[in-house]
Order: structure tokens, then C-alpha cells, then sequence
């Protein structure tokens, strides 16, 4: 700077070309690239050694884009770019990613005659292929140089380790050394690299020897801290340890690198004593080192350590904080579903990059609240932070939760729009998971067929999503196409395959995929036995379900489960309830999903001595306020027609929803308690709780029983308009047997007539119960025609009619009499 002062101070700015270009270099090389640009926009003459410069300085600091403009800027002012222009311009290629760039400026060098005998060329140019990716443009360029130095093969081994191709860097490296030349240290620090993607210990260990026997751990920090990573990447941290002891003077790099590798191993124990014993020694830690902490904190669940490091950084004066030490915290407590914890932070933060959006957001949706990750998203695009694939991911998972296909297809458009599916079949397949989620499988399709790489990721999107929604029938095909287009099913495959097999009792294909998991020794692992023992109850083979639970090498609560939902939502209850003293035999506690499943079993068989036994249980796990335990509860003891305890425990409740309060009404239904039922019903909403299409059937149900026509008309009118809810089956067979009730034949035959729905069996018996009702045998023969049509032999509707054929005959012998 003094030295710039000087030159302008004596005027010399513009009158030696040597001087200014030597102005520009000094800052370039310093890194002060926008002050290099200034001083080259003043100089009145510039030569292709000024261009190059400037081209040098933007590509050595990583601004690859910004040297390709000045390049062309160069050539619209009509210099002549020379070897030096040509390698400079070429790095800016590497760095920018650009090889269609990169290939042009080849055609030049070869064109101009300027790569025979430059190694300097050469190796830019390897270079630049390597890190575009382009490797057999690289190995066969590589392969032409006439002379090749240390630097050739290191460009070679950087681009593999760049790209995550760590065989092949490690390759490079033994041809290297076979070819005579000696490795430097750039070369072991890339060598070093690519053993932490093998993870080969023995390969490891040779190269650390290599590196002994030259001198070169005493001798540089760098290598010192790439030979701990490694050791901690192959999960061996004692090695790692033993090098870090050796080290004479340790810095905060080398310690921020032996916390990370105890935190890999989940050892947060050790990784927060590293951290303790760092300070004692009086090393400082920087972000990194508090990040580390943090998070070794989180390994070990030790909640109050994260809030106290929290407390103390906030009253230490950096107020929120280092950017990535809050973004860390934001991660943290978001992972931890301490969501409010997550926002607060997030809120201090002065700078808000995608990644801490992408933090509280990916929180929000991992935690199913899939308005509020829509919302941070409008926010952040309000805030000019621009999504990034793994924003649009989380975002499209949460339409995907809440059933918002609207916001998913403008989502899905965006992101054609940048073009980011191209590269990112991550974004596909959620696309693929969202569109079944919300019941558009045209749309899933779509996609699916438009990937251009299909693995089996998203095969098991489409699969998943058709098993999830019910239909089995489609995940089989599906499952069946994937084999034939040669995707090998993974563990996820086959749990879904055999789901389906569940769903439609496929018995058959069950099997064969059950014999090919087998053959392939996956029988053994949980996730397979447990969808294989569900598959087998839900299609009635009992015996091999037991089989096949018996084998499975650990029963952990989850396979426990898995069998006794399977007794339970065949009807076996009792075998159920003794299967579940078998597991406490086995010394396994039941879960909230366990209790779910025994209090379905003791309110279908009316067990309330264990259902009461089951209840204190629950009080003294504190799990009744868990929705789904607390609803359960209540339904055992209305299944066993104790309504009094089942108010009491709902009163209880402060996690009620729409289905707690559909199954408290359903049972006062049940047990023919009507005015409660009506009662619950003001109640629900009163409290804000929507009713849904379940809830109308229970309450259009009772209307029909006690023969409310205008509260039955009224409560059907608001179903349809207040709340959007489409009429079923149900809902209209609840209608028929309302008209039915009160008489009404004009109301009931254009009912039947104009019907919306192919009736089932149970809708043509309440026809043929309010046709004998109102004594219309025209309806009622009509009606019987169609029962018949469903069911030839359904012992109900002949009974029905001959009640309707003898009612209309007394009726007429009274008339005649």
C-alpha cells in the first residue's frame, strides 16, 4: 500500500507498462482482487501480460466466472491471449466448472501449436478435465504429455479425490510412484484424502510410513492434521490419537480435527474432554471448536450443556453469534423437535445464509409442522436468500404432510423452471413421495417416468406411496417392473413388496418374495422379518408368521409390535394379550404403539380387568397424554360399555383431536346413549374441532335411530357446504334409513333412485328395512334385485323380503277386511 501511495505520489501510475502490470500482480497476489481491478481500469495502456494478471489474481481466489469474463473482455479488445493467458484462463475453467469453456480454449492451444513441450499447459489442461469430471479426457490427455512432473500426477490424483473416487486416486498414486517420481506433499495430503473415502486401514498404515519415513510429520502441520482425519474417518481413533500425541505444537485445527473424529464415533464423552483439556492448555477455540462441542453435547443427550454453552456465548458479548456457531444451535434444537428453541435462535442470527434456512426448516418438517416449513420458505425468499435442492426438498416433503398438492405443483414447477431436477434425482423422487401423499398418482408417475436415471430410490417412492395409500395391487406391478428393468429391491423394497402382499392377501407372491429374501440372507434382518410375520398374519397363516418371528435374531419392541397389531387387526385378540405376557417374559417393555394395540384387544373381547391393568400402566409411564394412547384408553373403556370412565379419562385429555373425539361419540352411539352423542357433537365444535366424514356418519347415524328428519337434513346440508366434506356411502345410507324412519316413501324412492353410488350390501338391506317400513314391495323387489346381484345367496335380503311381501299382504287383507 505504501509502495502505491508512492508511485502515485511521484505520478508514476501510467507512464512505465512494467510498473503498472507489477501494481496489479502485487495485489492479485495478496488477494485484494477488487483493488487489482481498480488499478487495472486506471492504467491507459495494457498489454496481454496486464489481462493475464487480472485473469490470475480472479482465479486464484476462486472466482473462476469473474476470469472468464475478463478473458473475453481481452479478446473483444483485440489482444492476443498467450501460453500463460491460455493456463491461467484454463485454472479459471477448474475453478468455475466450465469444460465446454475449457474444451474451446483447448482447440486454441492445439490449434496455436502451444501444448508441445509446455508442461505447464499440459497440466492445466489435464486439470481442468479432472475437475469438470471429464476423467477419460483427463487419462487421455495425461497419457499424450511427453513429460510429466509431480505436478501432473497430483492434478490427476486431485480431480479423483474431488470427484470421491478414492480407488482411483490411490491407483494414481502407486503409478506415480512406480513411474520413479517422488510423492510431495501435496501429493500425500490428496493420497491421505482418498484413504478416508476406502477406508482401508492397510492402506492407511503404508502410506503413513511413507510419510514417517521422509520426516514429513514433524515437519508440517498440514500433514499432521490430514493423517489424524484420516485415522478418525476409518474410525480409528486410537491411531489417531497416537499421531495427535506426537505433535510438538498443536493449534486449534489439530484439535478441532481429533473432537471431530471422537464425535464421528459418537464418542461425545471424549470429544468434550478434548475440548476441556484444549482450554487448559490454553489454546483458544474458534467457531469450529464450540460447533464440534455443541455437538458432542447433542451425542450424548445432554440437553443443559447445549442451553448453558448457549447462555454463556450470548452473555460473552458476540450476541448471535458467529454464523456458524448459531446455525448450529438452530440445527441442534431443531433435530431435537425443540422447535421454539430452533426459532429463537434462528431469529438472533445477523446473518441468515440457505443453510440456516435450510436447518429450522428442514426442523419444521421433520416434525410434521409443514405450514410453518412453507412459511419460512415465503420468508426467506422475501429476505432474498435464494432455495437451494435441499430447500426445495424439505419444502416438497412438507406439502406432502399437510396434503397441499396446490403449493406442491408450484413448488414442482420452480424447480423445472431452474432446471434443478437434472442433476438431483433426490428432488424427483420426494416429488414422487409427495404426489402419492397427496393422492395424485397420474402426477407420481409422471415424474417417475421423466427421471432420467431411475436407481432403486425412486422405485421405492412409488412403491411406498402405492402401499401406503392401499393399493397393494399397483405396488406389486410395480414391484415386479422394477425387477424387470434390472433395479436389484433393496431392504425397503422388499419391506414394501410384502406390505402389499398384506394388503391384498397375496398370499402366493408373499411367498416367493419371502423365499427370495432368504435366499439372499436378508430373512434374519428386523425390518424384514417384521414386515414378513405381518404380511403372513394379515393373509391368516398364523403358523408361519410364528415361524418366521421365532427366527429373527433379536425381538426388539418393534417386532413385538409388529405381531401383536397383526392378532389384534385380525380379531385375535386373546392370542394377542398372551403373546404380550410372553414379551414381558422376555424382559421387553411395551411402548405407546404396544399399549395402542393391547387396549384395541382388551375393548374387543371386553378384557377390563386388564384394560384397568393396562390403564395404570399408562398413568405411570405419563404416556396417556400421548394422542393416540390417551384416544385408546378412552375407546377400551367404551368398548366395554364403561361410558362413565371413558368421559372421565377424555376429560383428562389435553391432547384431544378430532379422532378422540369421533370415537368417545361413537361408543355413546354404540351403547344407544343418542342425546350424548348430539351433545358431544355441539361440544366438539364449540372447542374448534372440525368433524370429519367419520364423525357425520355417527352423528347422521343417530339421527336416523331417534327419527331427527330436520336435524338430520340440517346436519347433512352443513357436512356438504360448511365444511366441504363429499357425501359416502355412508353418509347416504344414513339419509335412507332417516327417511326410512319417518315415513317419508316420496323422499326414500327418489333417494333410491337417484342414487350417486353403486350400492353395496349393506345399503340394499337398509333400503329393504325402510321399504318394509313404509310398505312399498315396488321399492323393495327393486332393491332386492340388486342385493341379489351382490350377493345371490345373502340369507338377510330374502328375509327382508319376504317381511316386506307379508307386511304389504296384512296391509291389503286390513284394506279388504
Amino acid at each position: 500500500m505504501e509502495m502505491h501511495a508512492e508511485i502515485e505520489r511521484k505520478d508514476l501510475l501510467g507512464k512505465s507498462l512494467s510498473l503498472d502490470n507489477a501494481l496489479v500482480h502485487m495485489y492479485a497476489r495478496y488477494g485484494l482482487i477488487t483493488t487489482a481491478q481498480e488499478v487495472f481500469e486506471l492504467l491507459p495502456c495494457r498489454d496481454v501480460a496486464s489481462w493475464t494478471l487480472l485473469i490470475s489474481g480472479y482465479a486464484d481466489a476462486g472466482h473462476g466466472e469473474e476470469a472468464l469474463e475478463i478473458y473475453d473482455l481481452m479478446q473483444s479488445s483485440c489482444i492476443l491471449p498467450n501460453a500463460v493467458t491460455y493456463t491461467c484462463t484454463l485454472k479459471a475453467c477448474s475453478v468455475a466448472k466450465k469444460p465446454c469453456k475449457g474444451q474451446e480454449l483447448h482447440s486454441n492451444v492445439e490449434a496455436k501449436n502451444l501444448l508441445a513441450g509446455n508442461i505447464l499447459m499440459g497440466n492445466a489442461l489435464v486439470d481442468m478435465y479432472a475437475k469438470c469430471g471429464l476423467f477419460v479426457e483427463a487419462e487421455h490427455l495425461f497419457n499424450k504429455l511427453i513429460t510429466r512432473d509431480v505436478s501432473s500426477w497430483n492434478v490427476m490424483i486431485g480431480g479423483y479425490v474431488e470427484h470421491g473416487h478414492g480407488k482411483e486416486a490411490l491407483l494414481c498414486f502407486k503409478h506415480m510412484q512406480l513411474s520413479g517420481l517422488y510423492p510431495n506433499d501435496m501429493t500425500f495430503l490428496l493420497s491421505l484424502k482418498a484413504c478416508t473415502m476406502v477406508k482401508t486401514i492397510d492402506t492407511c498404515l503404508e502410506i503413513h510410513a511413507e510419510i514417517a519415513r521422509r520426516g514429513l510429520v514433524e515437519r508440517g502441520m498440514d500433514i499432521s492434521c490430514a493423517l489424524v482425519d484420516m485415522y478418525a474417518q476409518c474410525s480409528s481413533m486410537d491411531r489417531a490419537q497416537e499421531v495427535f500425541d506426537k505433535i510438538v505444537v498443536k493449534d486449534v485445527s489439530i484439535w478441532n480435527v481429533l473432537i471431530s473424529g471422537y464425535n464421528e464415533i459418537r464418542n461425545g464423552e471424549k470429544a468434550i474432554n478434548c475440548f476441556e483439556k484444549m482450554q487448559t492448555l490454553g489454546v483458544l477455540p474458534d467457531s469450529a471448536s464450540v460447533v464440534y462441542c455443541v455437538k458432542a453435547y447433542f451425542n450424548i443427550g445432554a440437553m443443559c450443556k447445549i442451553d448453558e454453552m448457549l447462555a454463556d456465548i450470548g452473555s460473552s458479548g458476540l450476541k448471535i453469534i458467529d454464523f456458524i456457531i448459531g446455525t448450529t444451535f438452530v440445527d441442534i434444537y431443531s433435530k431435537l423437535g425443540l422447535l421454539q428453541k430452533a426459532q429463537h435462535v434462528f431469529d438472533k442470527l445477523q446473518k441468515r445464509s440457505v443453510i440456516s434456512w435450510n436447518s429450522l426448516i428442514a426442523g419444521y418438517t421433520d416434525h410434521e409442522q409443514g405450514e410453518k416449513a412453507l412459511e419460512c420458505l415465503e420468508q426467506m425468499k422475501l429476505e432474498g436468500v435464494s432455495p437451494n435442492a435441499v430447500t426445495f426438498i424439505h419444502c416438497i416433503k412438507a406439502c406432502g404432510i399437510i396434503k397441499n398438492i396446490d403449493k406442491g405443483i408450484e413448488i414442482h414447477a420452480e424447480v423445472l423452471r431452474i432446471d434443478l431436477m437434472k442433476n438431483d434425482l433426490h428432488i424427483g423422487t420426494t416429488l414422487i413421495d409427495m404426489y402419492t401423499k397427496c393422492g395424485d398418482f397420474d402426477m407420481a408417475v409422471e415424474v417417475f417416468e421423466g427421471l432420467r436415471f431411475k436407481d432403486v430410490i425412486p422405485w421405492n417412492a412409488l412403491i411406498g406411496g402405492y402401499v401406503e395409500c392401499g393399493f397393494g395391487e399397483q405396488a406389486i406391478v410395480t414391484f415386479e417392473s422394477m425387477q424387470i428393468a434390472g433395479i436389484a429391491p433393496d431392504i425397503v423394497t422388499y419391506v414394501c413388496a410384502l406390505k402389499a402382499c398384506g394388503i391384498t392377501g397375496a398370499i402366493d407372491k408373499g411367498r416367493e418374495i419371502h423365499i427370495e429374501v432368504f435366499r439372499k440372507g436378508l430373512q434374519k434382518k428386523d425390518r424384514i422379518g417384521n414386515a414378513t410375520v405381518d404380511m403372513y398374519v394379515k393373509c391368516g397363516m398364523l403358523s408361519a408368521a410364528q415361524e418366521v418371528f421365532d427366527n429373527i435374531s433379536s425381538h426388539s419392541i418393534v417386532s413385538w409390535n409388529t405381531l401383536l397389531a397383526g392378532y389384534v387387526d385380525i380379531g385375535l385378540s386373546e392370542q394377542a394379550l398372551k403373546y404380550f405376557t410372553q414379551m414381558q417374559e422376555e424382559g421387553v417393555h411395551p411402548n405407546h404403539v404396544s399399549f395402542v394395540y393391547l387396549l384395541k384387544a382388551c375393548g374387543g373381547i371386553g378384557a377390563i380387568a386388564k384394560g384397568r391393568e393396562l390403564h395404570a400402566e399408562i398413568e405411570r409411564h405419563g404416556l396417556l397424554q400421548q394422542d393416540l394412547v390417551g384416544t385408546a384408553v378412552v375407546d377400551m373403556y367404551g368398548k366395554c360399555s364403561l361410558l362413565a370412565l371413558a368421559q372421565e379419562v377424555f376429560d383428562k385429555l389435553s391432547c384431544r383431536s378430532t379422532v378422540s373425539w369421533n370415537l368417545l361419540i361413537a361408543n355413546y352411539a354404540e351403547q344407544g346413549e343418542s342425546s350424548y352423542v348430539l351433545e358431544g357433537f355441539r361440544k366438539m365444535r364449540e372447542e374448534g374441532f372440525e368433524p370429519d366424514c367419520v364423525t357425520f356418519v355417527v352423528v347422521l347415524g343417530v339421527c336416523g335411530q331417534m327419527g331427527l328428519y330436520g336435524k338430520g337434513k340440517t346436519y347433512f346440508a352443513s357436512m356438504v357446504e360448511d365444511y366441504g366434506i363429499p357425501p359416502t356411502l355412508e353418509h347416504i345410507t344414513c339419509m335412507i334409513n332417516l327417511f326410512g324412519q319417518i315415513g317419508d316413501i316420496d323422499k326414500l324412492v327418489i333417494a333410491a333412485k337417484n342414487f350417486p353410488f353403486s350400492p353395496d350390501l349393506a345399503l340394499c338391506r337398509t333400503l329393504l328395512v325402510a321399504s318394509m317400513k313404509v310398505g312399498n314391495v315396488e321399492l323393495g323387489m327393486s332393491v332386492f334385485q340388486q342385493a341379489l346381484h351382490l350377493n345371490g345367496s345373502d340369507p338377510t335380503a330374502y328375509v327382508l323380503m319376504s317381511y316386506i311381501c307379508a307386511a304389504t299382504a296384512a296391509l291389503g287383507h286390513e284394506d279388504g277386511g
